[in-house]
C-alpha cells in the first residue's frame, strides 16, 4: 500500500568507486526524502546562479556542504557521521559525491516498475 505522505527518510546501498582497487566498496546511507517541488528548491539551491551576461551572481554549494543536506547517515563506515568524516570521506573518495548524489536523484526520480 502507498502512504500519501511518504517516509521522510529512507535507506539505499551506493557502490563507491575505491582509487586504486578494482572493486567497488559498498556504503549504506540514509537519504533525505523530497517530494518533486522540494528536490527542484534543492537543485536550485546547489547551483551557482548565472545573470543574463553570463557572470555569476552566487557561488554554489560545495560538495561538503550539500552532502549533509540529502545525506542524513551512513552504516559500514569506520567512523561517526559528522562534519569532519563527510569531509575527510568526500576528500579521500573523489568519485564519492557524484556517484552517490546520482543514486540519490535515481530513487527520488526513476520508476522501478518492469515493463
Amino acid at each position: 500500500m502507498l502512504k500519501l505522505n511518504p517516509d521522510p527518510q529512507f535507506t539505499d546501498d551506493v557502490e563507491i568507486t575505491v582509487p586504486g582497487q578494482k572493486e567497488l566498496g559498498t556504503i549504506s546511507l540514509t537519504f533525505k526524502y523530497r517530494g518533486r517541488k522540494e528536490y527542484s528548491e534543492f537543485l536550485d539551491w546547489l547551483g551557482e546562479k548565472v545573470d543574463k551576461k553570463g557572470k555569476v551572481t552566487e557561488k554554489g554549494k560545495t560538495v561538503a556542504e550539500a552532502f549533509p543536506e540529502f545525506v542524513t547517515g551512513w552504516q559500514g563506515m569506520d567512523v561517526e557521521f559528522n562534519k569532519e568524516n563527510i569531509e575527510a570521506f568526500l576528500n579521500n573518495y573523489p568519485a564519492a559525491y557524484l556517484e552517490i548524489f546520482s543514486q540519490y536523484s535515481r530513487l527520488l526520480l526513476e520508476s522501478r516498475a518492469k515493463n
